[in-house]
């Protein structure tokens, strides 16, 4: 069964307004930003993230927001896909006065995570990516409110989906982890190590025994990789930027150090 690590993020809550309509946020630490952006379905960053949030708060300065259409956030003028989301997550960190963070998602919001990486790479110092929407070439089929039921409208092909990211995946030149559940069967794990392979700087890891909502079912595992991650950055020394991708953080590893807490699938 899955073991939390902390309670719910209420003492931490704000209200941040983007494009004239609140966003329901969550605050907490000090040190580099970290963004976590939630899943698809019926989730939100309560049912993502408190079972790590506690663990994280020594380590980084953290904002977990509701994204548009979940939770506290309204939909407001946000378009249902990754693009519009991708969108508003720029004028969100702009709200919250932030130039450059590390962006943490799971499902749905490692798609905006990896779009925003692809579309603005300045804006983002490194990616942890948790069962990332956009790395495999089916729909995940989550139990849907009515922002995924638009999403997945938008992105429904014959053969596959709208969003499909492998083939851009080569561009990202800042440092990347991505986390596979063991047992997801909604992103499965050899999408997510495939993916990883088309990412210069990426490290590629199984989670054993978790499936695709990977904090709450793994959460100490899942807070000690984000932790290791934010200290290898810290640690590291800068690298000059490329004038194509700005990144400019040392990576934990690169793509020949990939590894598996279970055995590949």
């Amino acid at each position: 069964m899955p073991t939390t690590l902390a309670g719910p993020l209420r003492h931490d809550e704000a209200v941040i307004t983007v494009a004239a309509f609140p966003v329901r946020a969550y605050r907490a630490g000090a040190g580099p930003a970290l963004v976590l952006l939630h899943g698809s379905g019926l989730d939100d960053a309560q049912l993502s993230w408190a079972p790590i949030w506690e663990a994280l708060t020594g380590h980084a300065q953290l904002l977990a927001p509701d994204l548009p259409g979940y939770g506290g956030s309204p939909l407001g003028q946000t378009a249902p896909t990754l693009e519009g989301y991708q969108a508003w997550l720029l004028a969100f960190l702009d709200a919250a006065g932030l130039q450059r963070a590390v962006l943490a998602g799971l499902s749905l919001g490692g798609g905006i995570a990896l779009r925003t990486a692809l579309d603005a790479p300045a804006r983002v110092a490194g990616l942890v990516l948790l069962a990332p929407y956009g790395a495999g070439p089916q729909l995940p089929h989550p139990r849907a409110g009515a922002a995924w039921s638009a999403v997945q409208l938008h992105d429904a092909r014959w053969a596959r989906p709208r969003t499909y990211l492998i083939g851009q995946l080569e561009a990202i030149s800042c440092p990347v982890l991505l986390l596979s559940g063991e047992h997801d069967r909604h992103v499965p794990p050899a999408d997510v190590r495939a993916a990883a392979t088309r990412i210069p700087r990426a490290r590629f890891t199984v989670v054993a025994g978790a499936r695709h909502r990977l904090p709450r079912d793994a959460p100490r595992q899942v807070a000690g990789q984000l932790i290791a991650f934010l200290a290898a950055a810290a640690a590291a020394p800068a690298a000059s930027p490329a004038p194509t991708a700005p990144c400019c953080c040392t990576p934990p590893a690169t793509r020949s150090d990939q590894s598996s807490t279970s055995s590949s699938p």
